[in-house]
């Protein structure tokens, strides 16, 4: 491995980083945009070690992807650096607050995946 992870794909520097959370049992972790830039079974495998890894400590993680933020027990909405909506994330999609406008701009699709399931 080369300086600054040259020669790795975004999807094993993201690995080695739950690795490394892991070994370290650190009881807090911090996640930027985990899942960025990975196809959808690499985003299925990082979700799954997600859900390892936050047994027994506190995970928290920026994201912007629907799988990512449906994944979480708890989602906090951020507008203008002011908590909007908190709350888990079923409750919070239903709400028509912040989150909704920010994916429902996004895409026509991912606001029909907004409505809740029946």
């Amino acid at each position: 491995m080369g300086e600054g992870g040259l020669g790795l794909s975004g999807g094993e520097v993201r690995r080695l980083a739950l690795a490394r959370a892991f070994l370290m049992e650190a009881p807090l972790v911090l996640m930027d945009e985990p899942s960025a830039s990975l196809d959808q079974d690499s985003e299925a495998a990082l979700l799954e070690a997600l859900r390892a890894l936050r047994v027994g400590r506190t995970v928290v993680v920026a994201a912007h992807r629907l799988a990512t933020m449906r994944a979480a027990d708890r989602v906090v909405v951020l507008e203008g650096g002011r908590v909007v909506q908190d709350g888990p994330f079923e409750a919070v999609r239903a709400e028509d607050g912040a989150l909704r406008r920010l994916l429902g701009a996004r895409s026509p699709l991912v606001a029909a995946a907004l409505e809740p399931r029946a």
